[in-house]
């Protein structure tokens, strides 16, 4: 999943959060942050359009699986990383090369998301 795609999903996750929460609020808690963490909750708050209580509670309540559901394409990409750093080391210009084609098609044939479009020099 991209990153305008992930933002998008999480604002949608966050207003329908939002919504569920229509009890009445008559309980405070004092949270100390510094100016800047101050600063950077107030912008991302107001690019959900949510006040910082409700943001501050979507962010403390909303289910983090979908980060979890990242580690493998991480792992992935750490593993890909790893095989093409030892391949600098040990190959020549022509082998890295020949090498490093083949890692792009293994990938390309995966379907992973987006690879076609990257491998071909075009971005979302």
């Amino acid at each position: 999943m991209d990153n305008k795609n992930y933002r998008s999903s999480k604002k949608n996750n966050i207003k329908k959060n939002n919504s569920k929460n229509n009890s009445t609020k008559n309980l405070g808690i004092n949270l100390r942050v510094t100016e800047e963490e101050r600063k950077l909750i107030h912008e991302i708050a107001k690019e959900y359009n949510m006040s910082v209580s409700s943001y501050i509670i979507t962010q403390c309540t909303e289910n983090k699986n979908e980060l979890i559901q990242l580690i493998p394409d991480a792992v992935e990409a750490w593993n890909v990383l790893n095989e093409i750093l030892h391949a600098m080391k040990s190959m020549s210009d022509a082998q890295l090369i020949e090498k490093l084609n083949s890692i792009l098609n293994a990938y390309k044939q995966k379907n992973i998301q987006n690879w076609g479009d990257i491998c071909n020099g075009r971005n979302n």
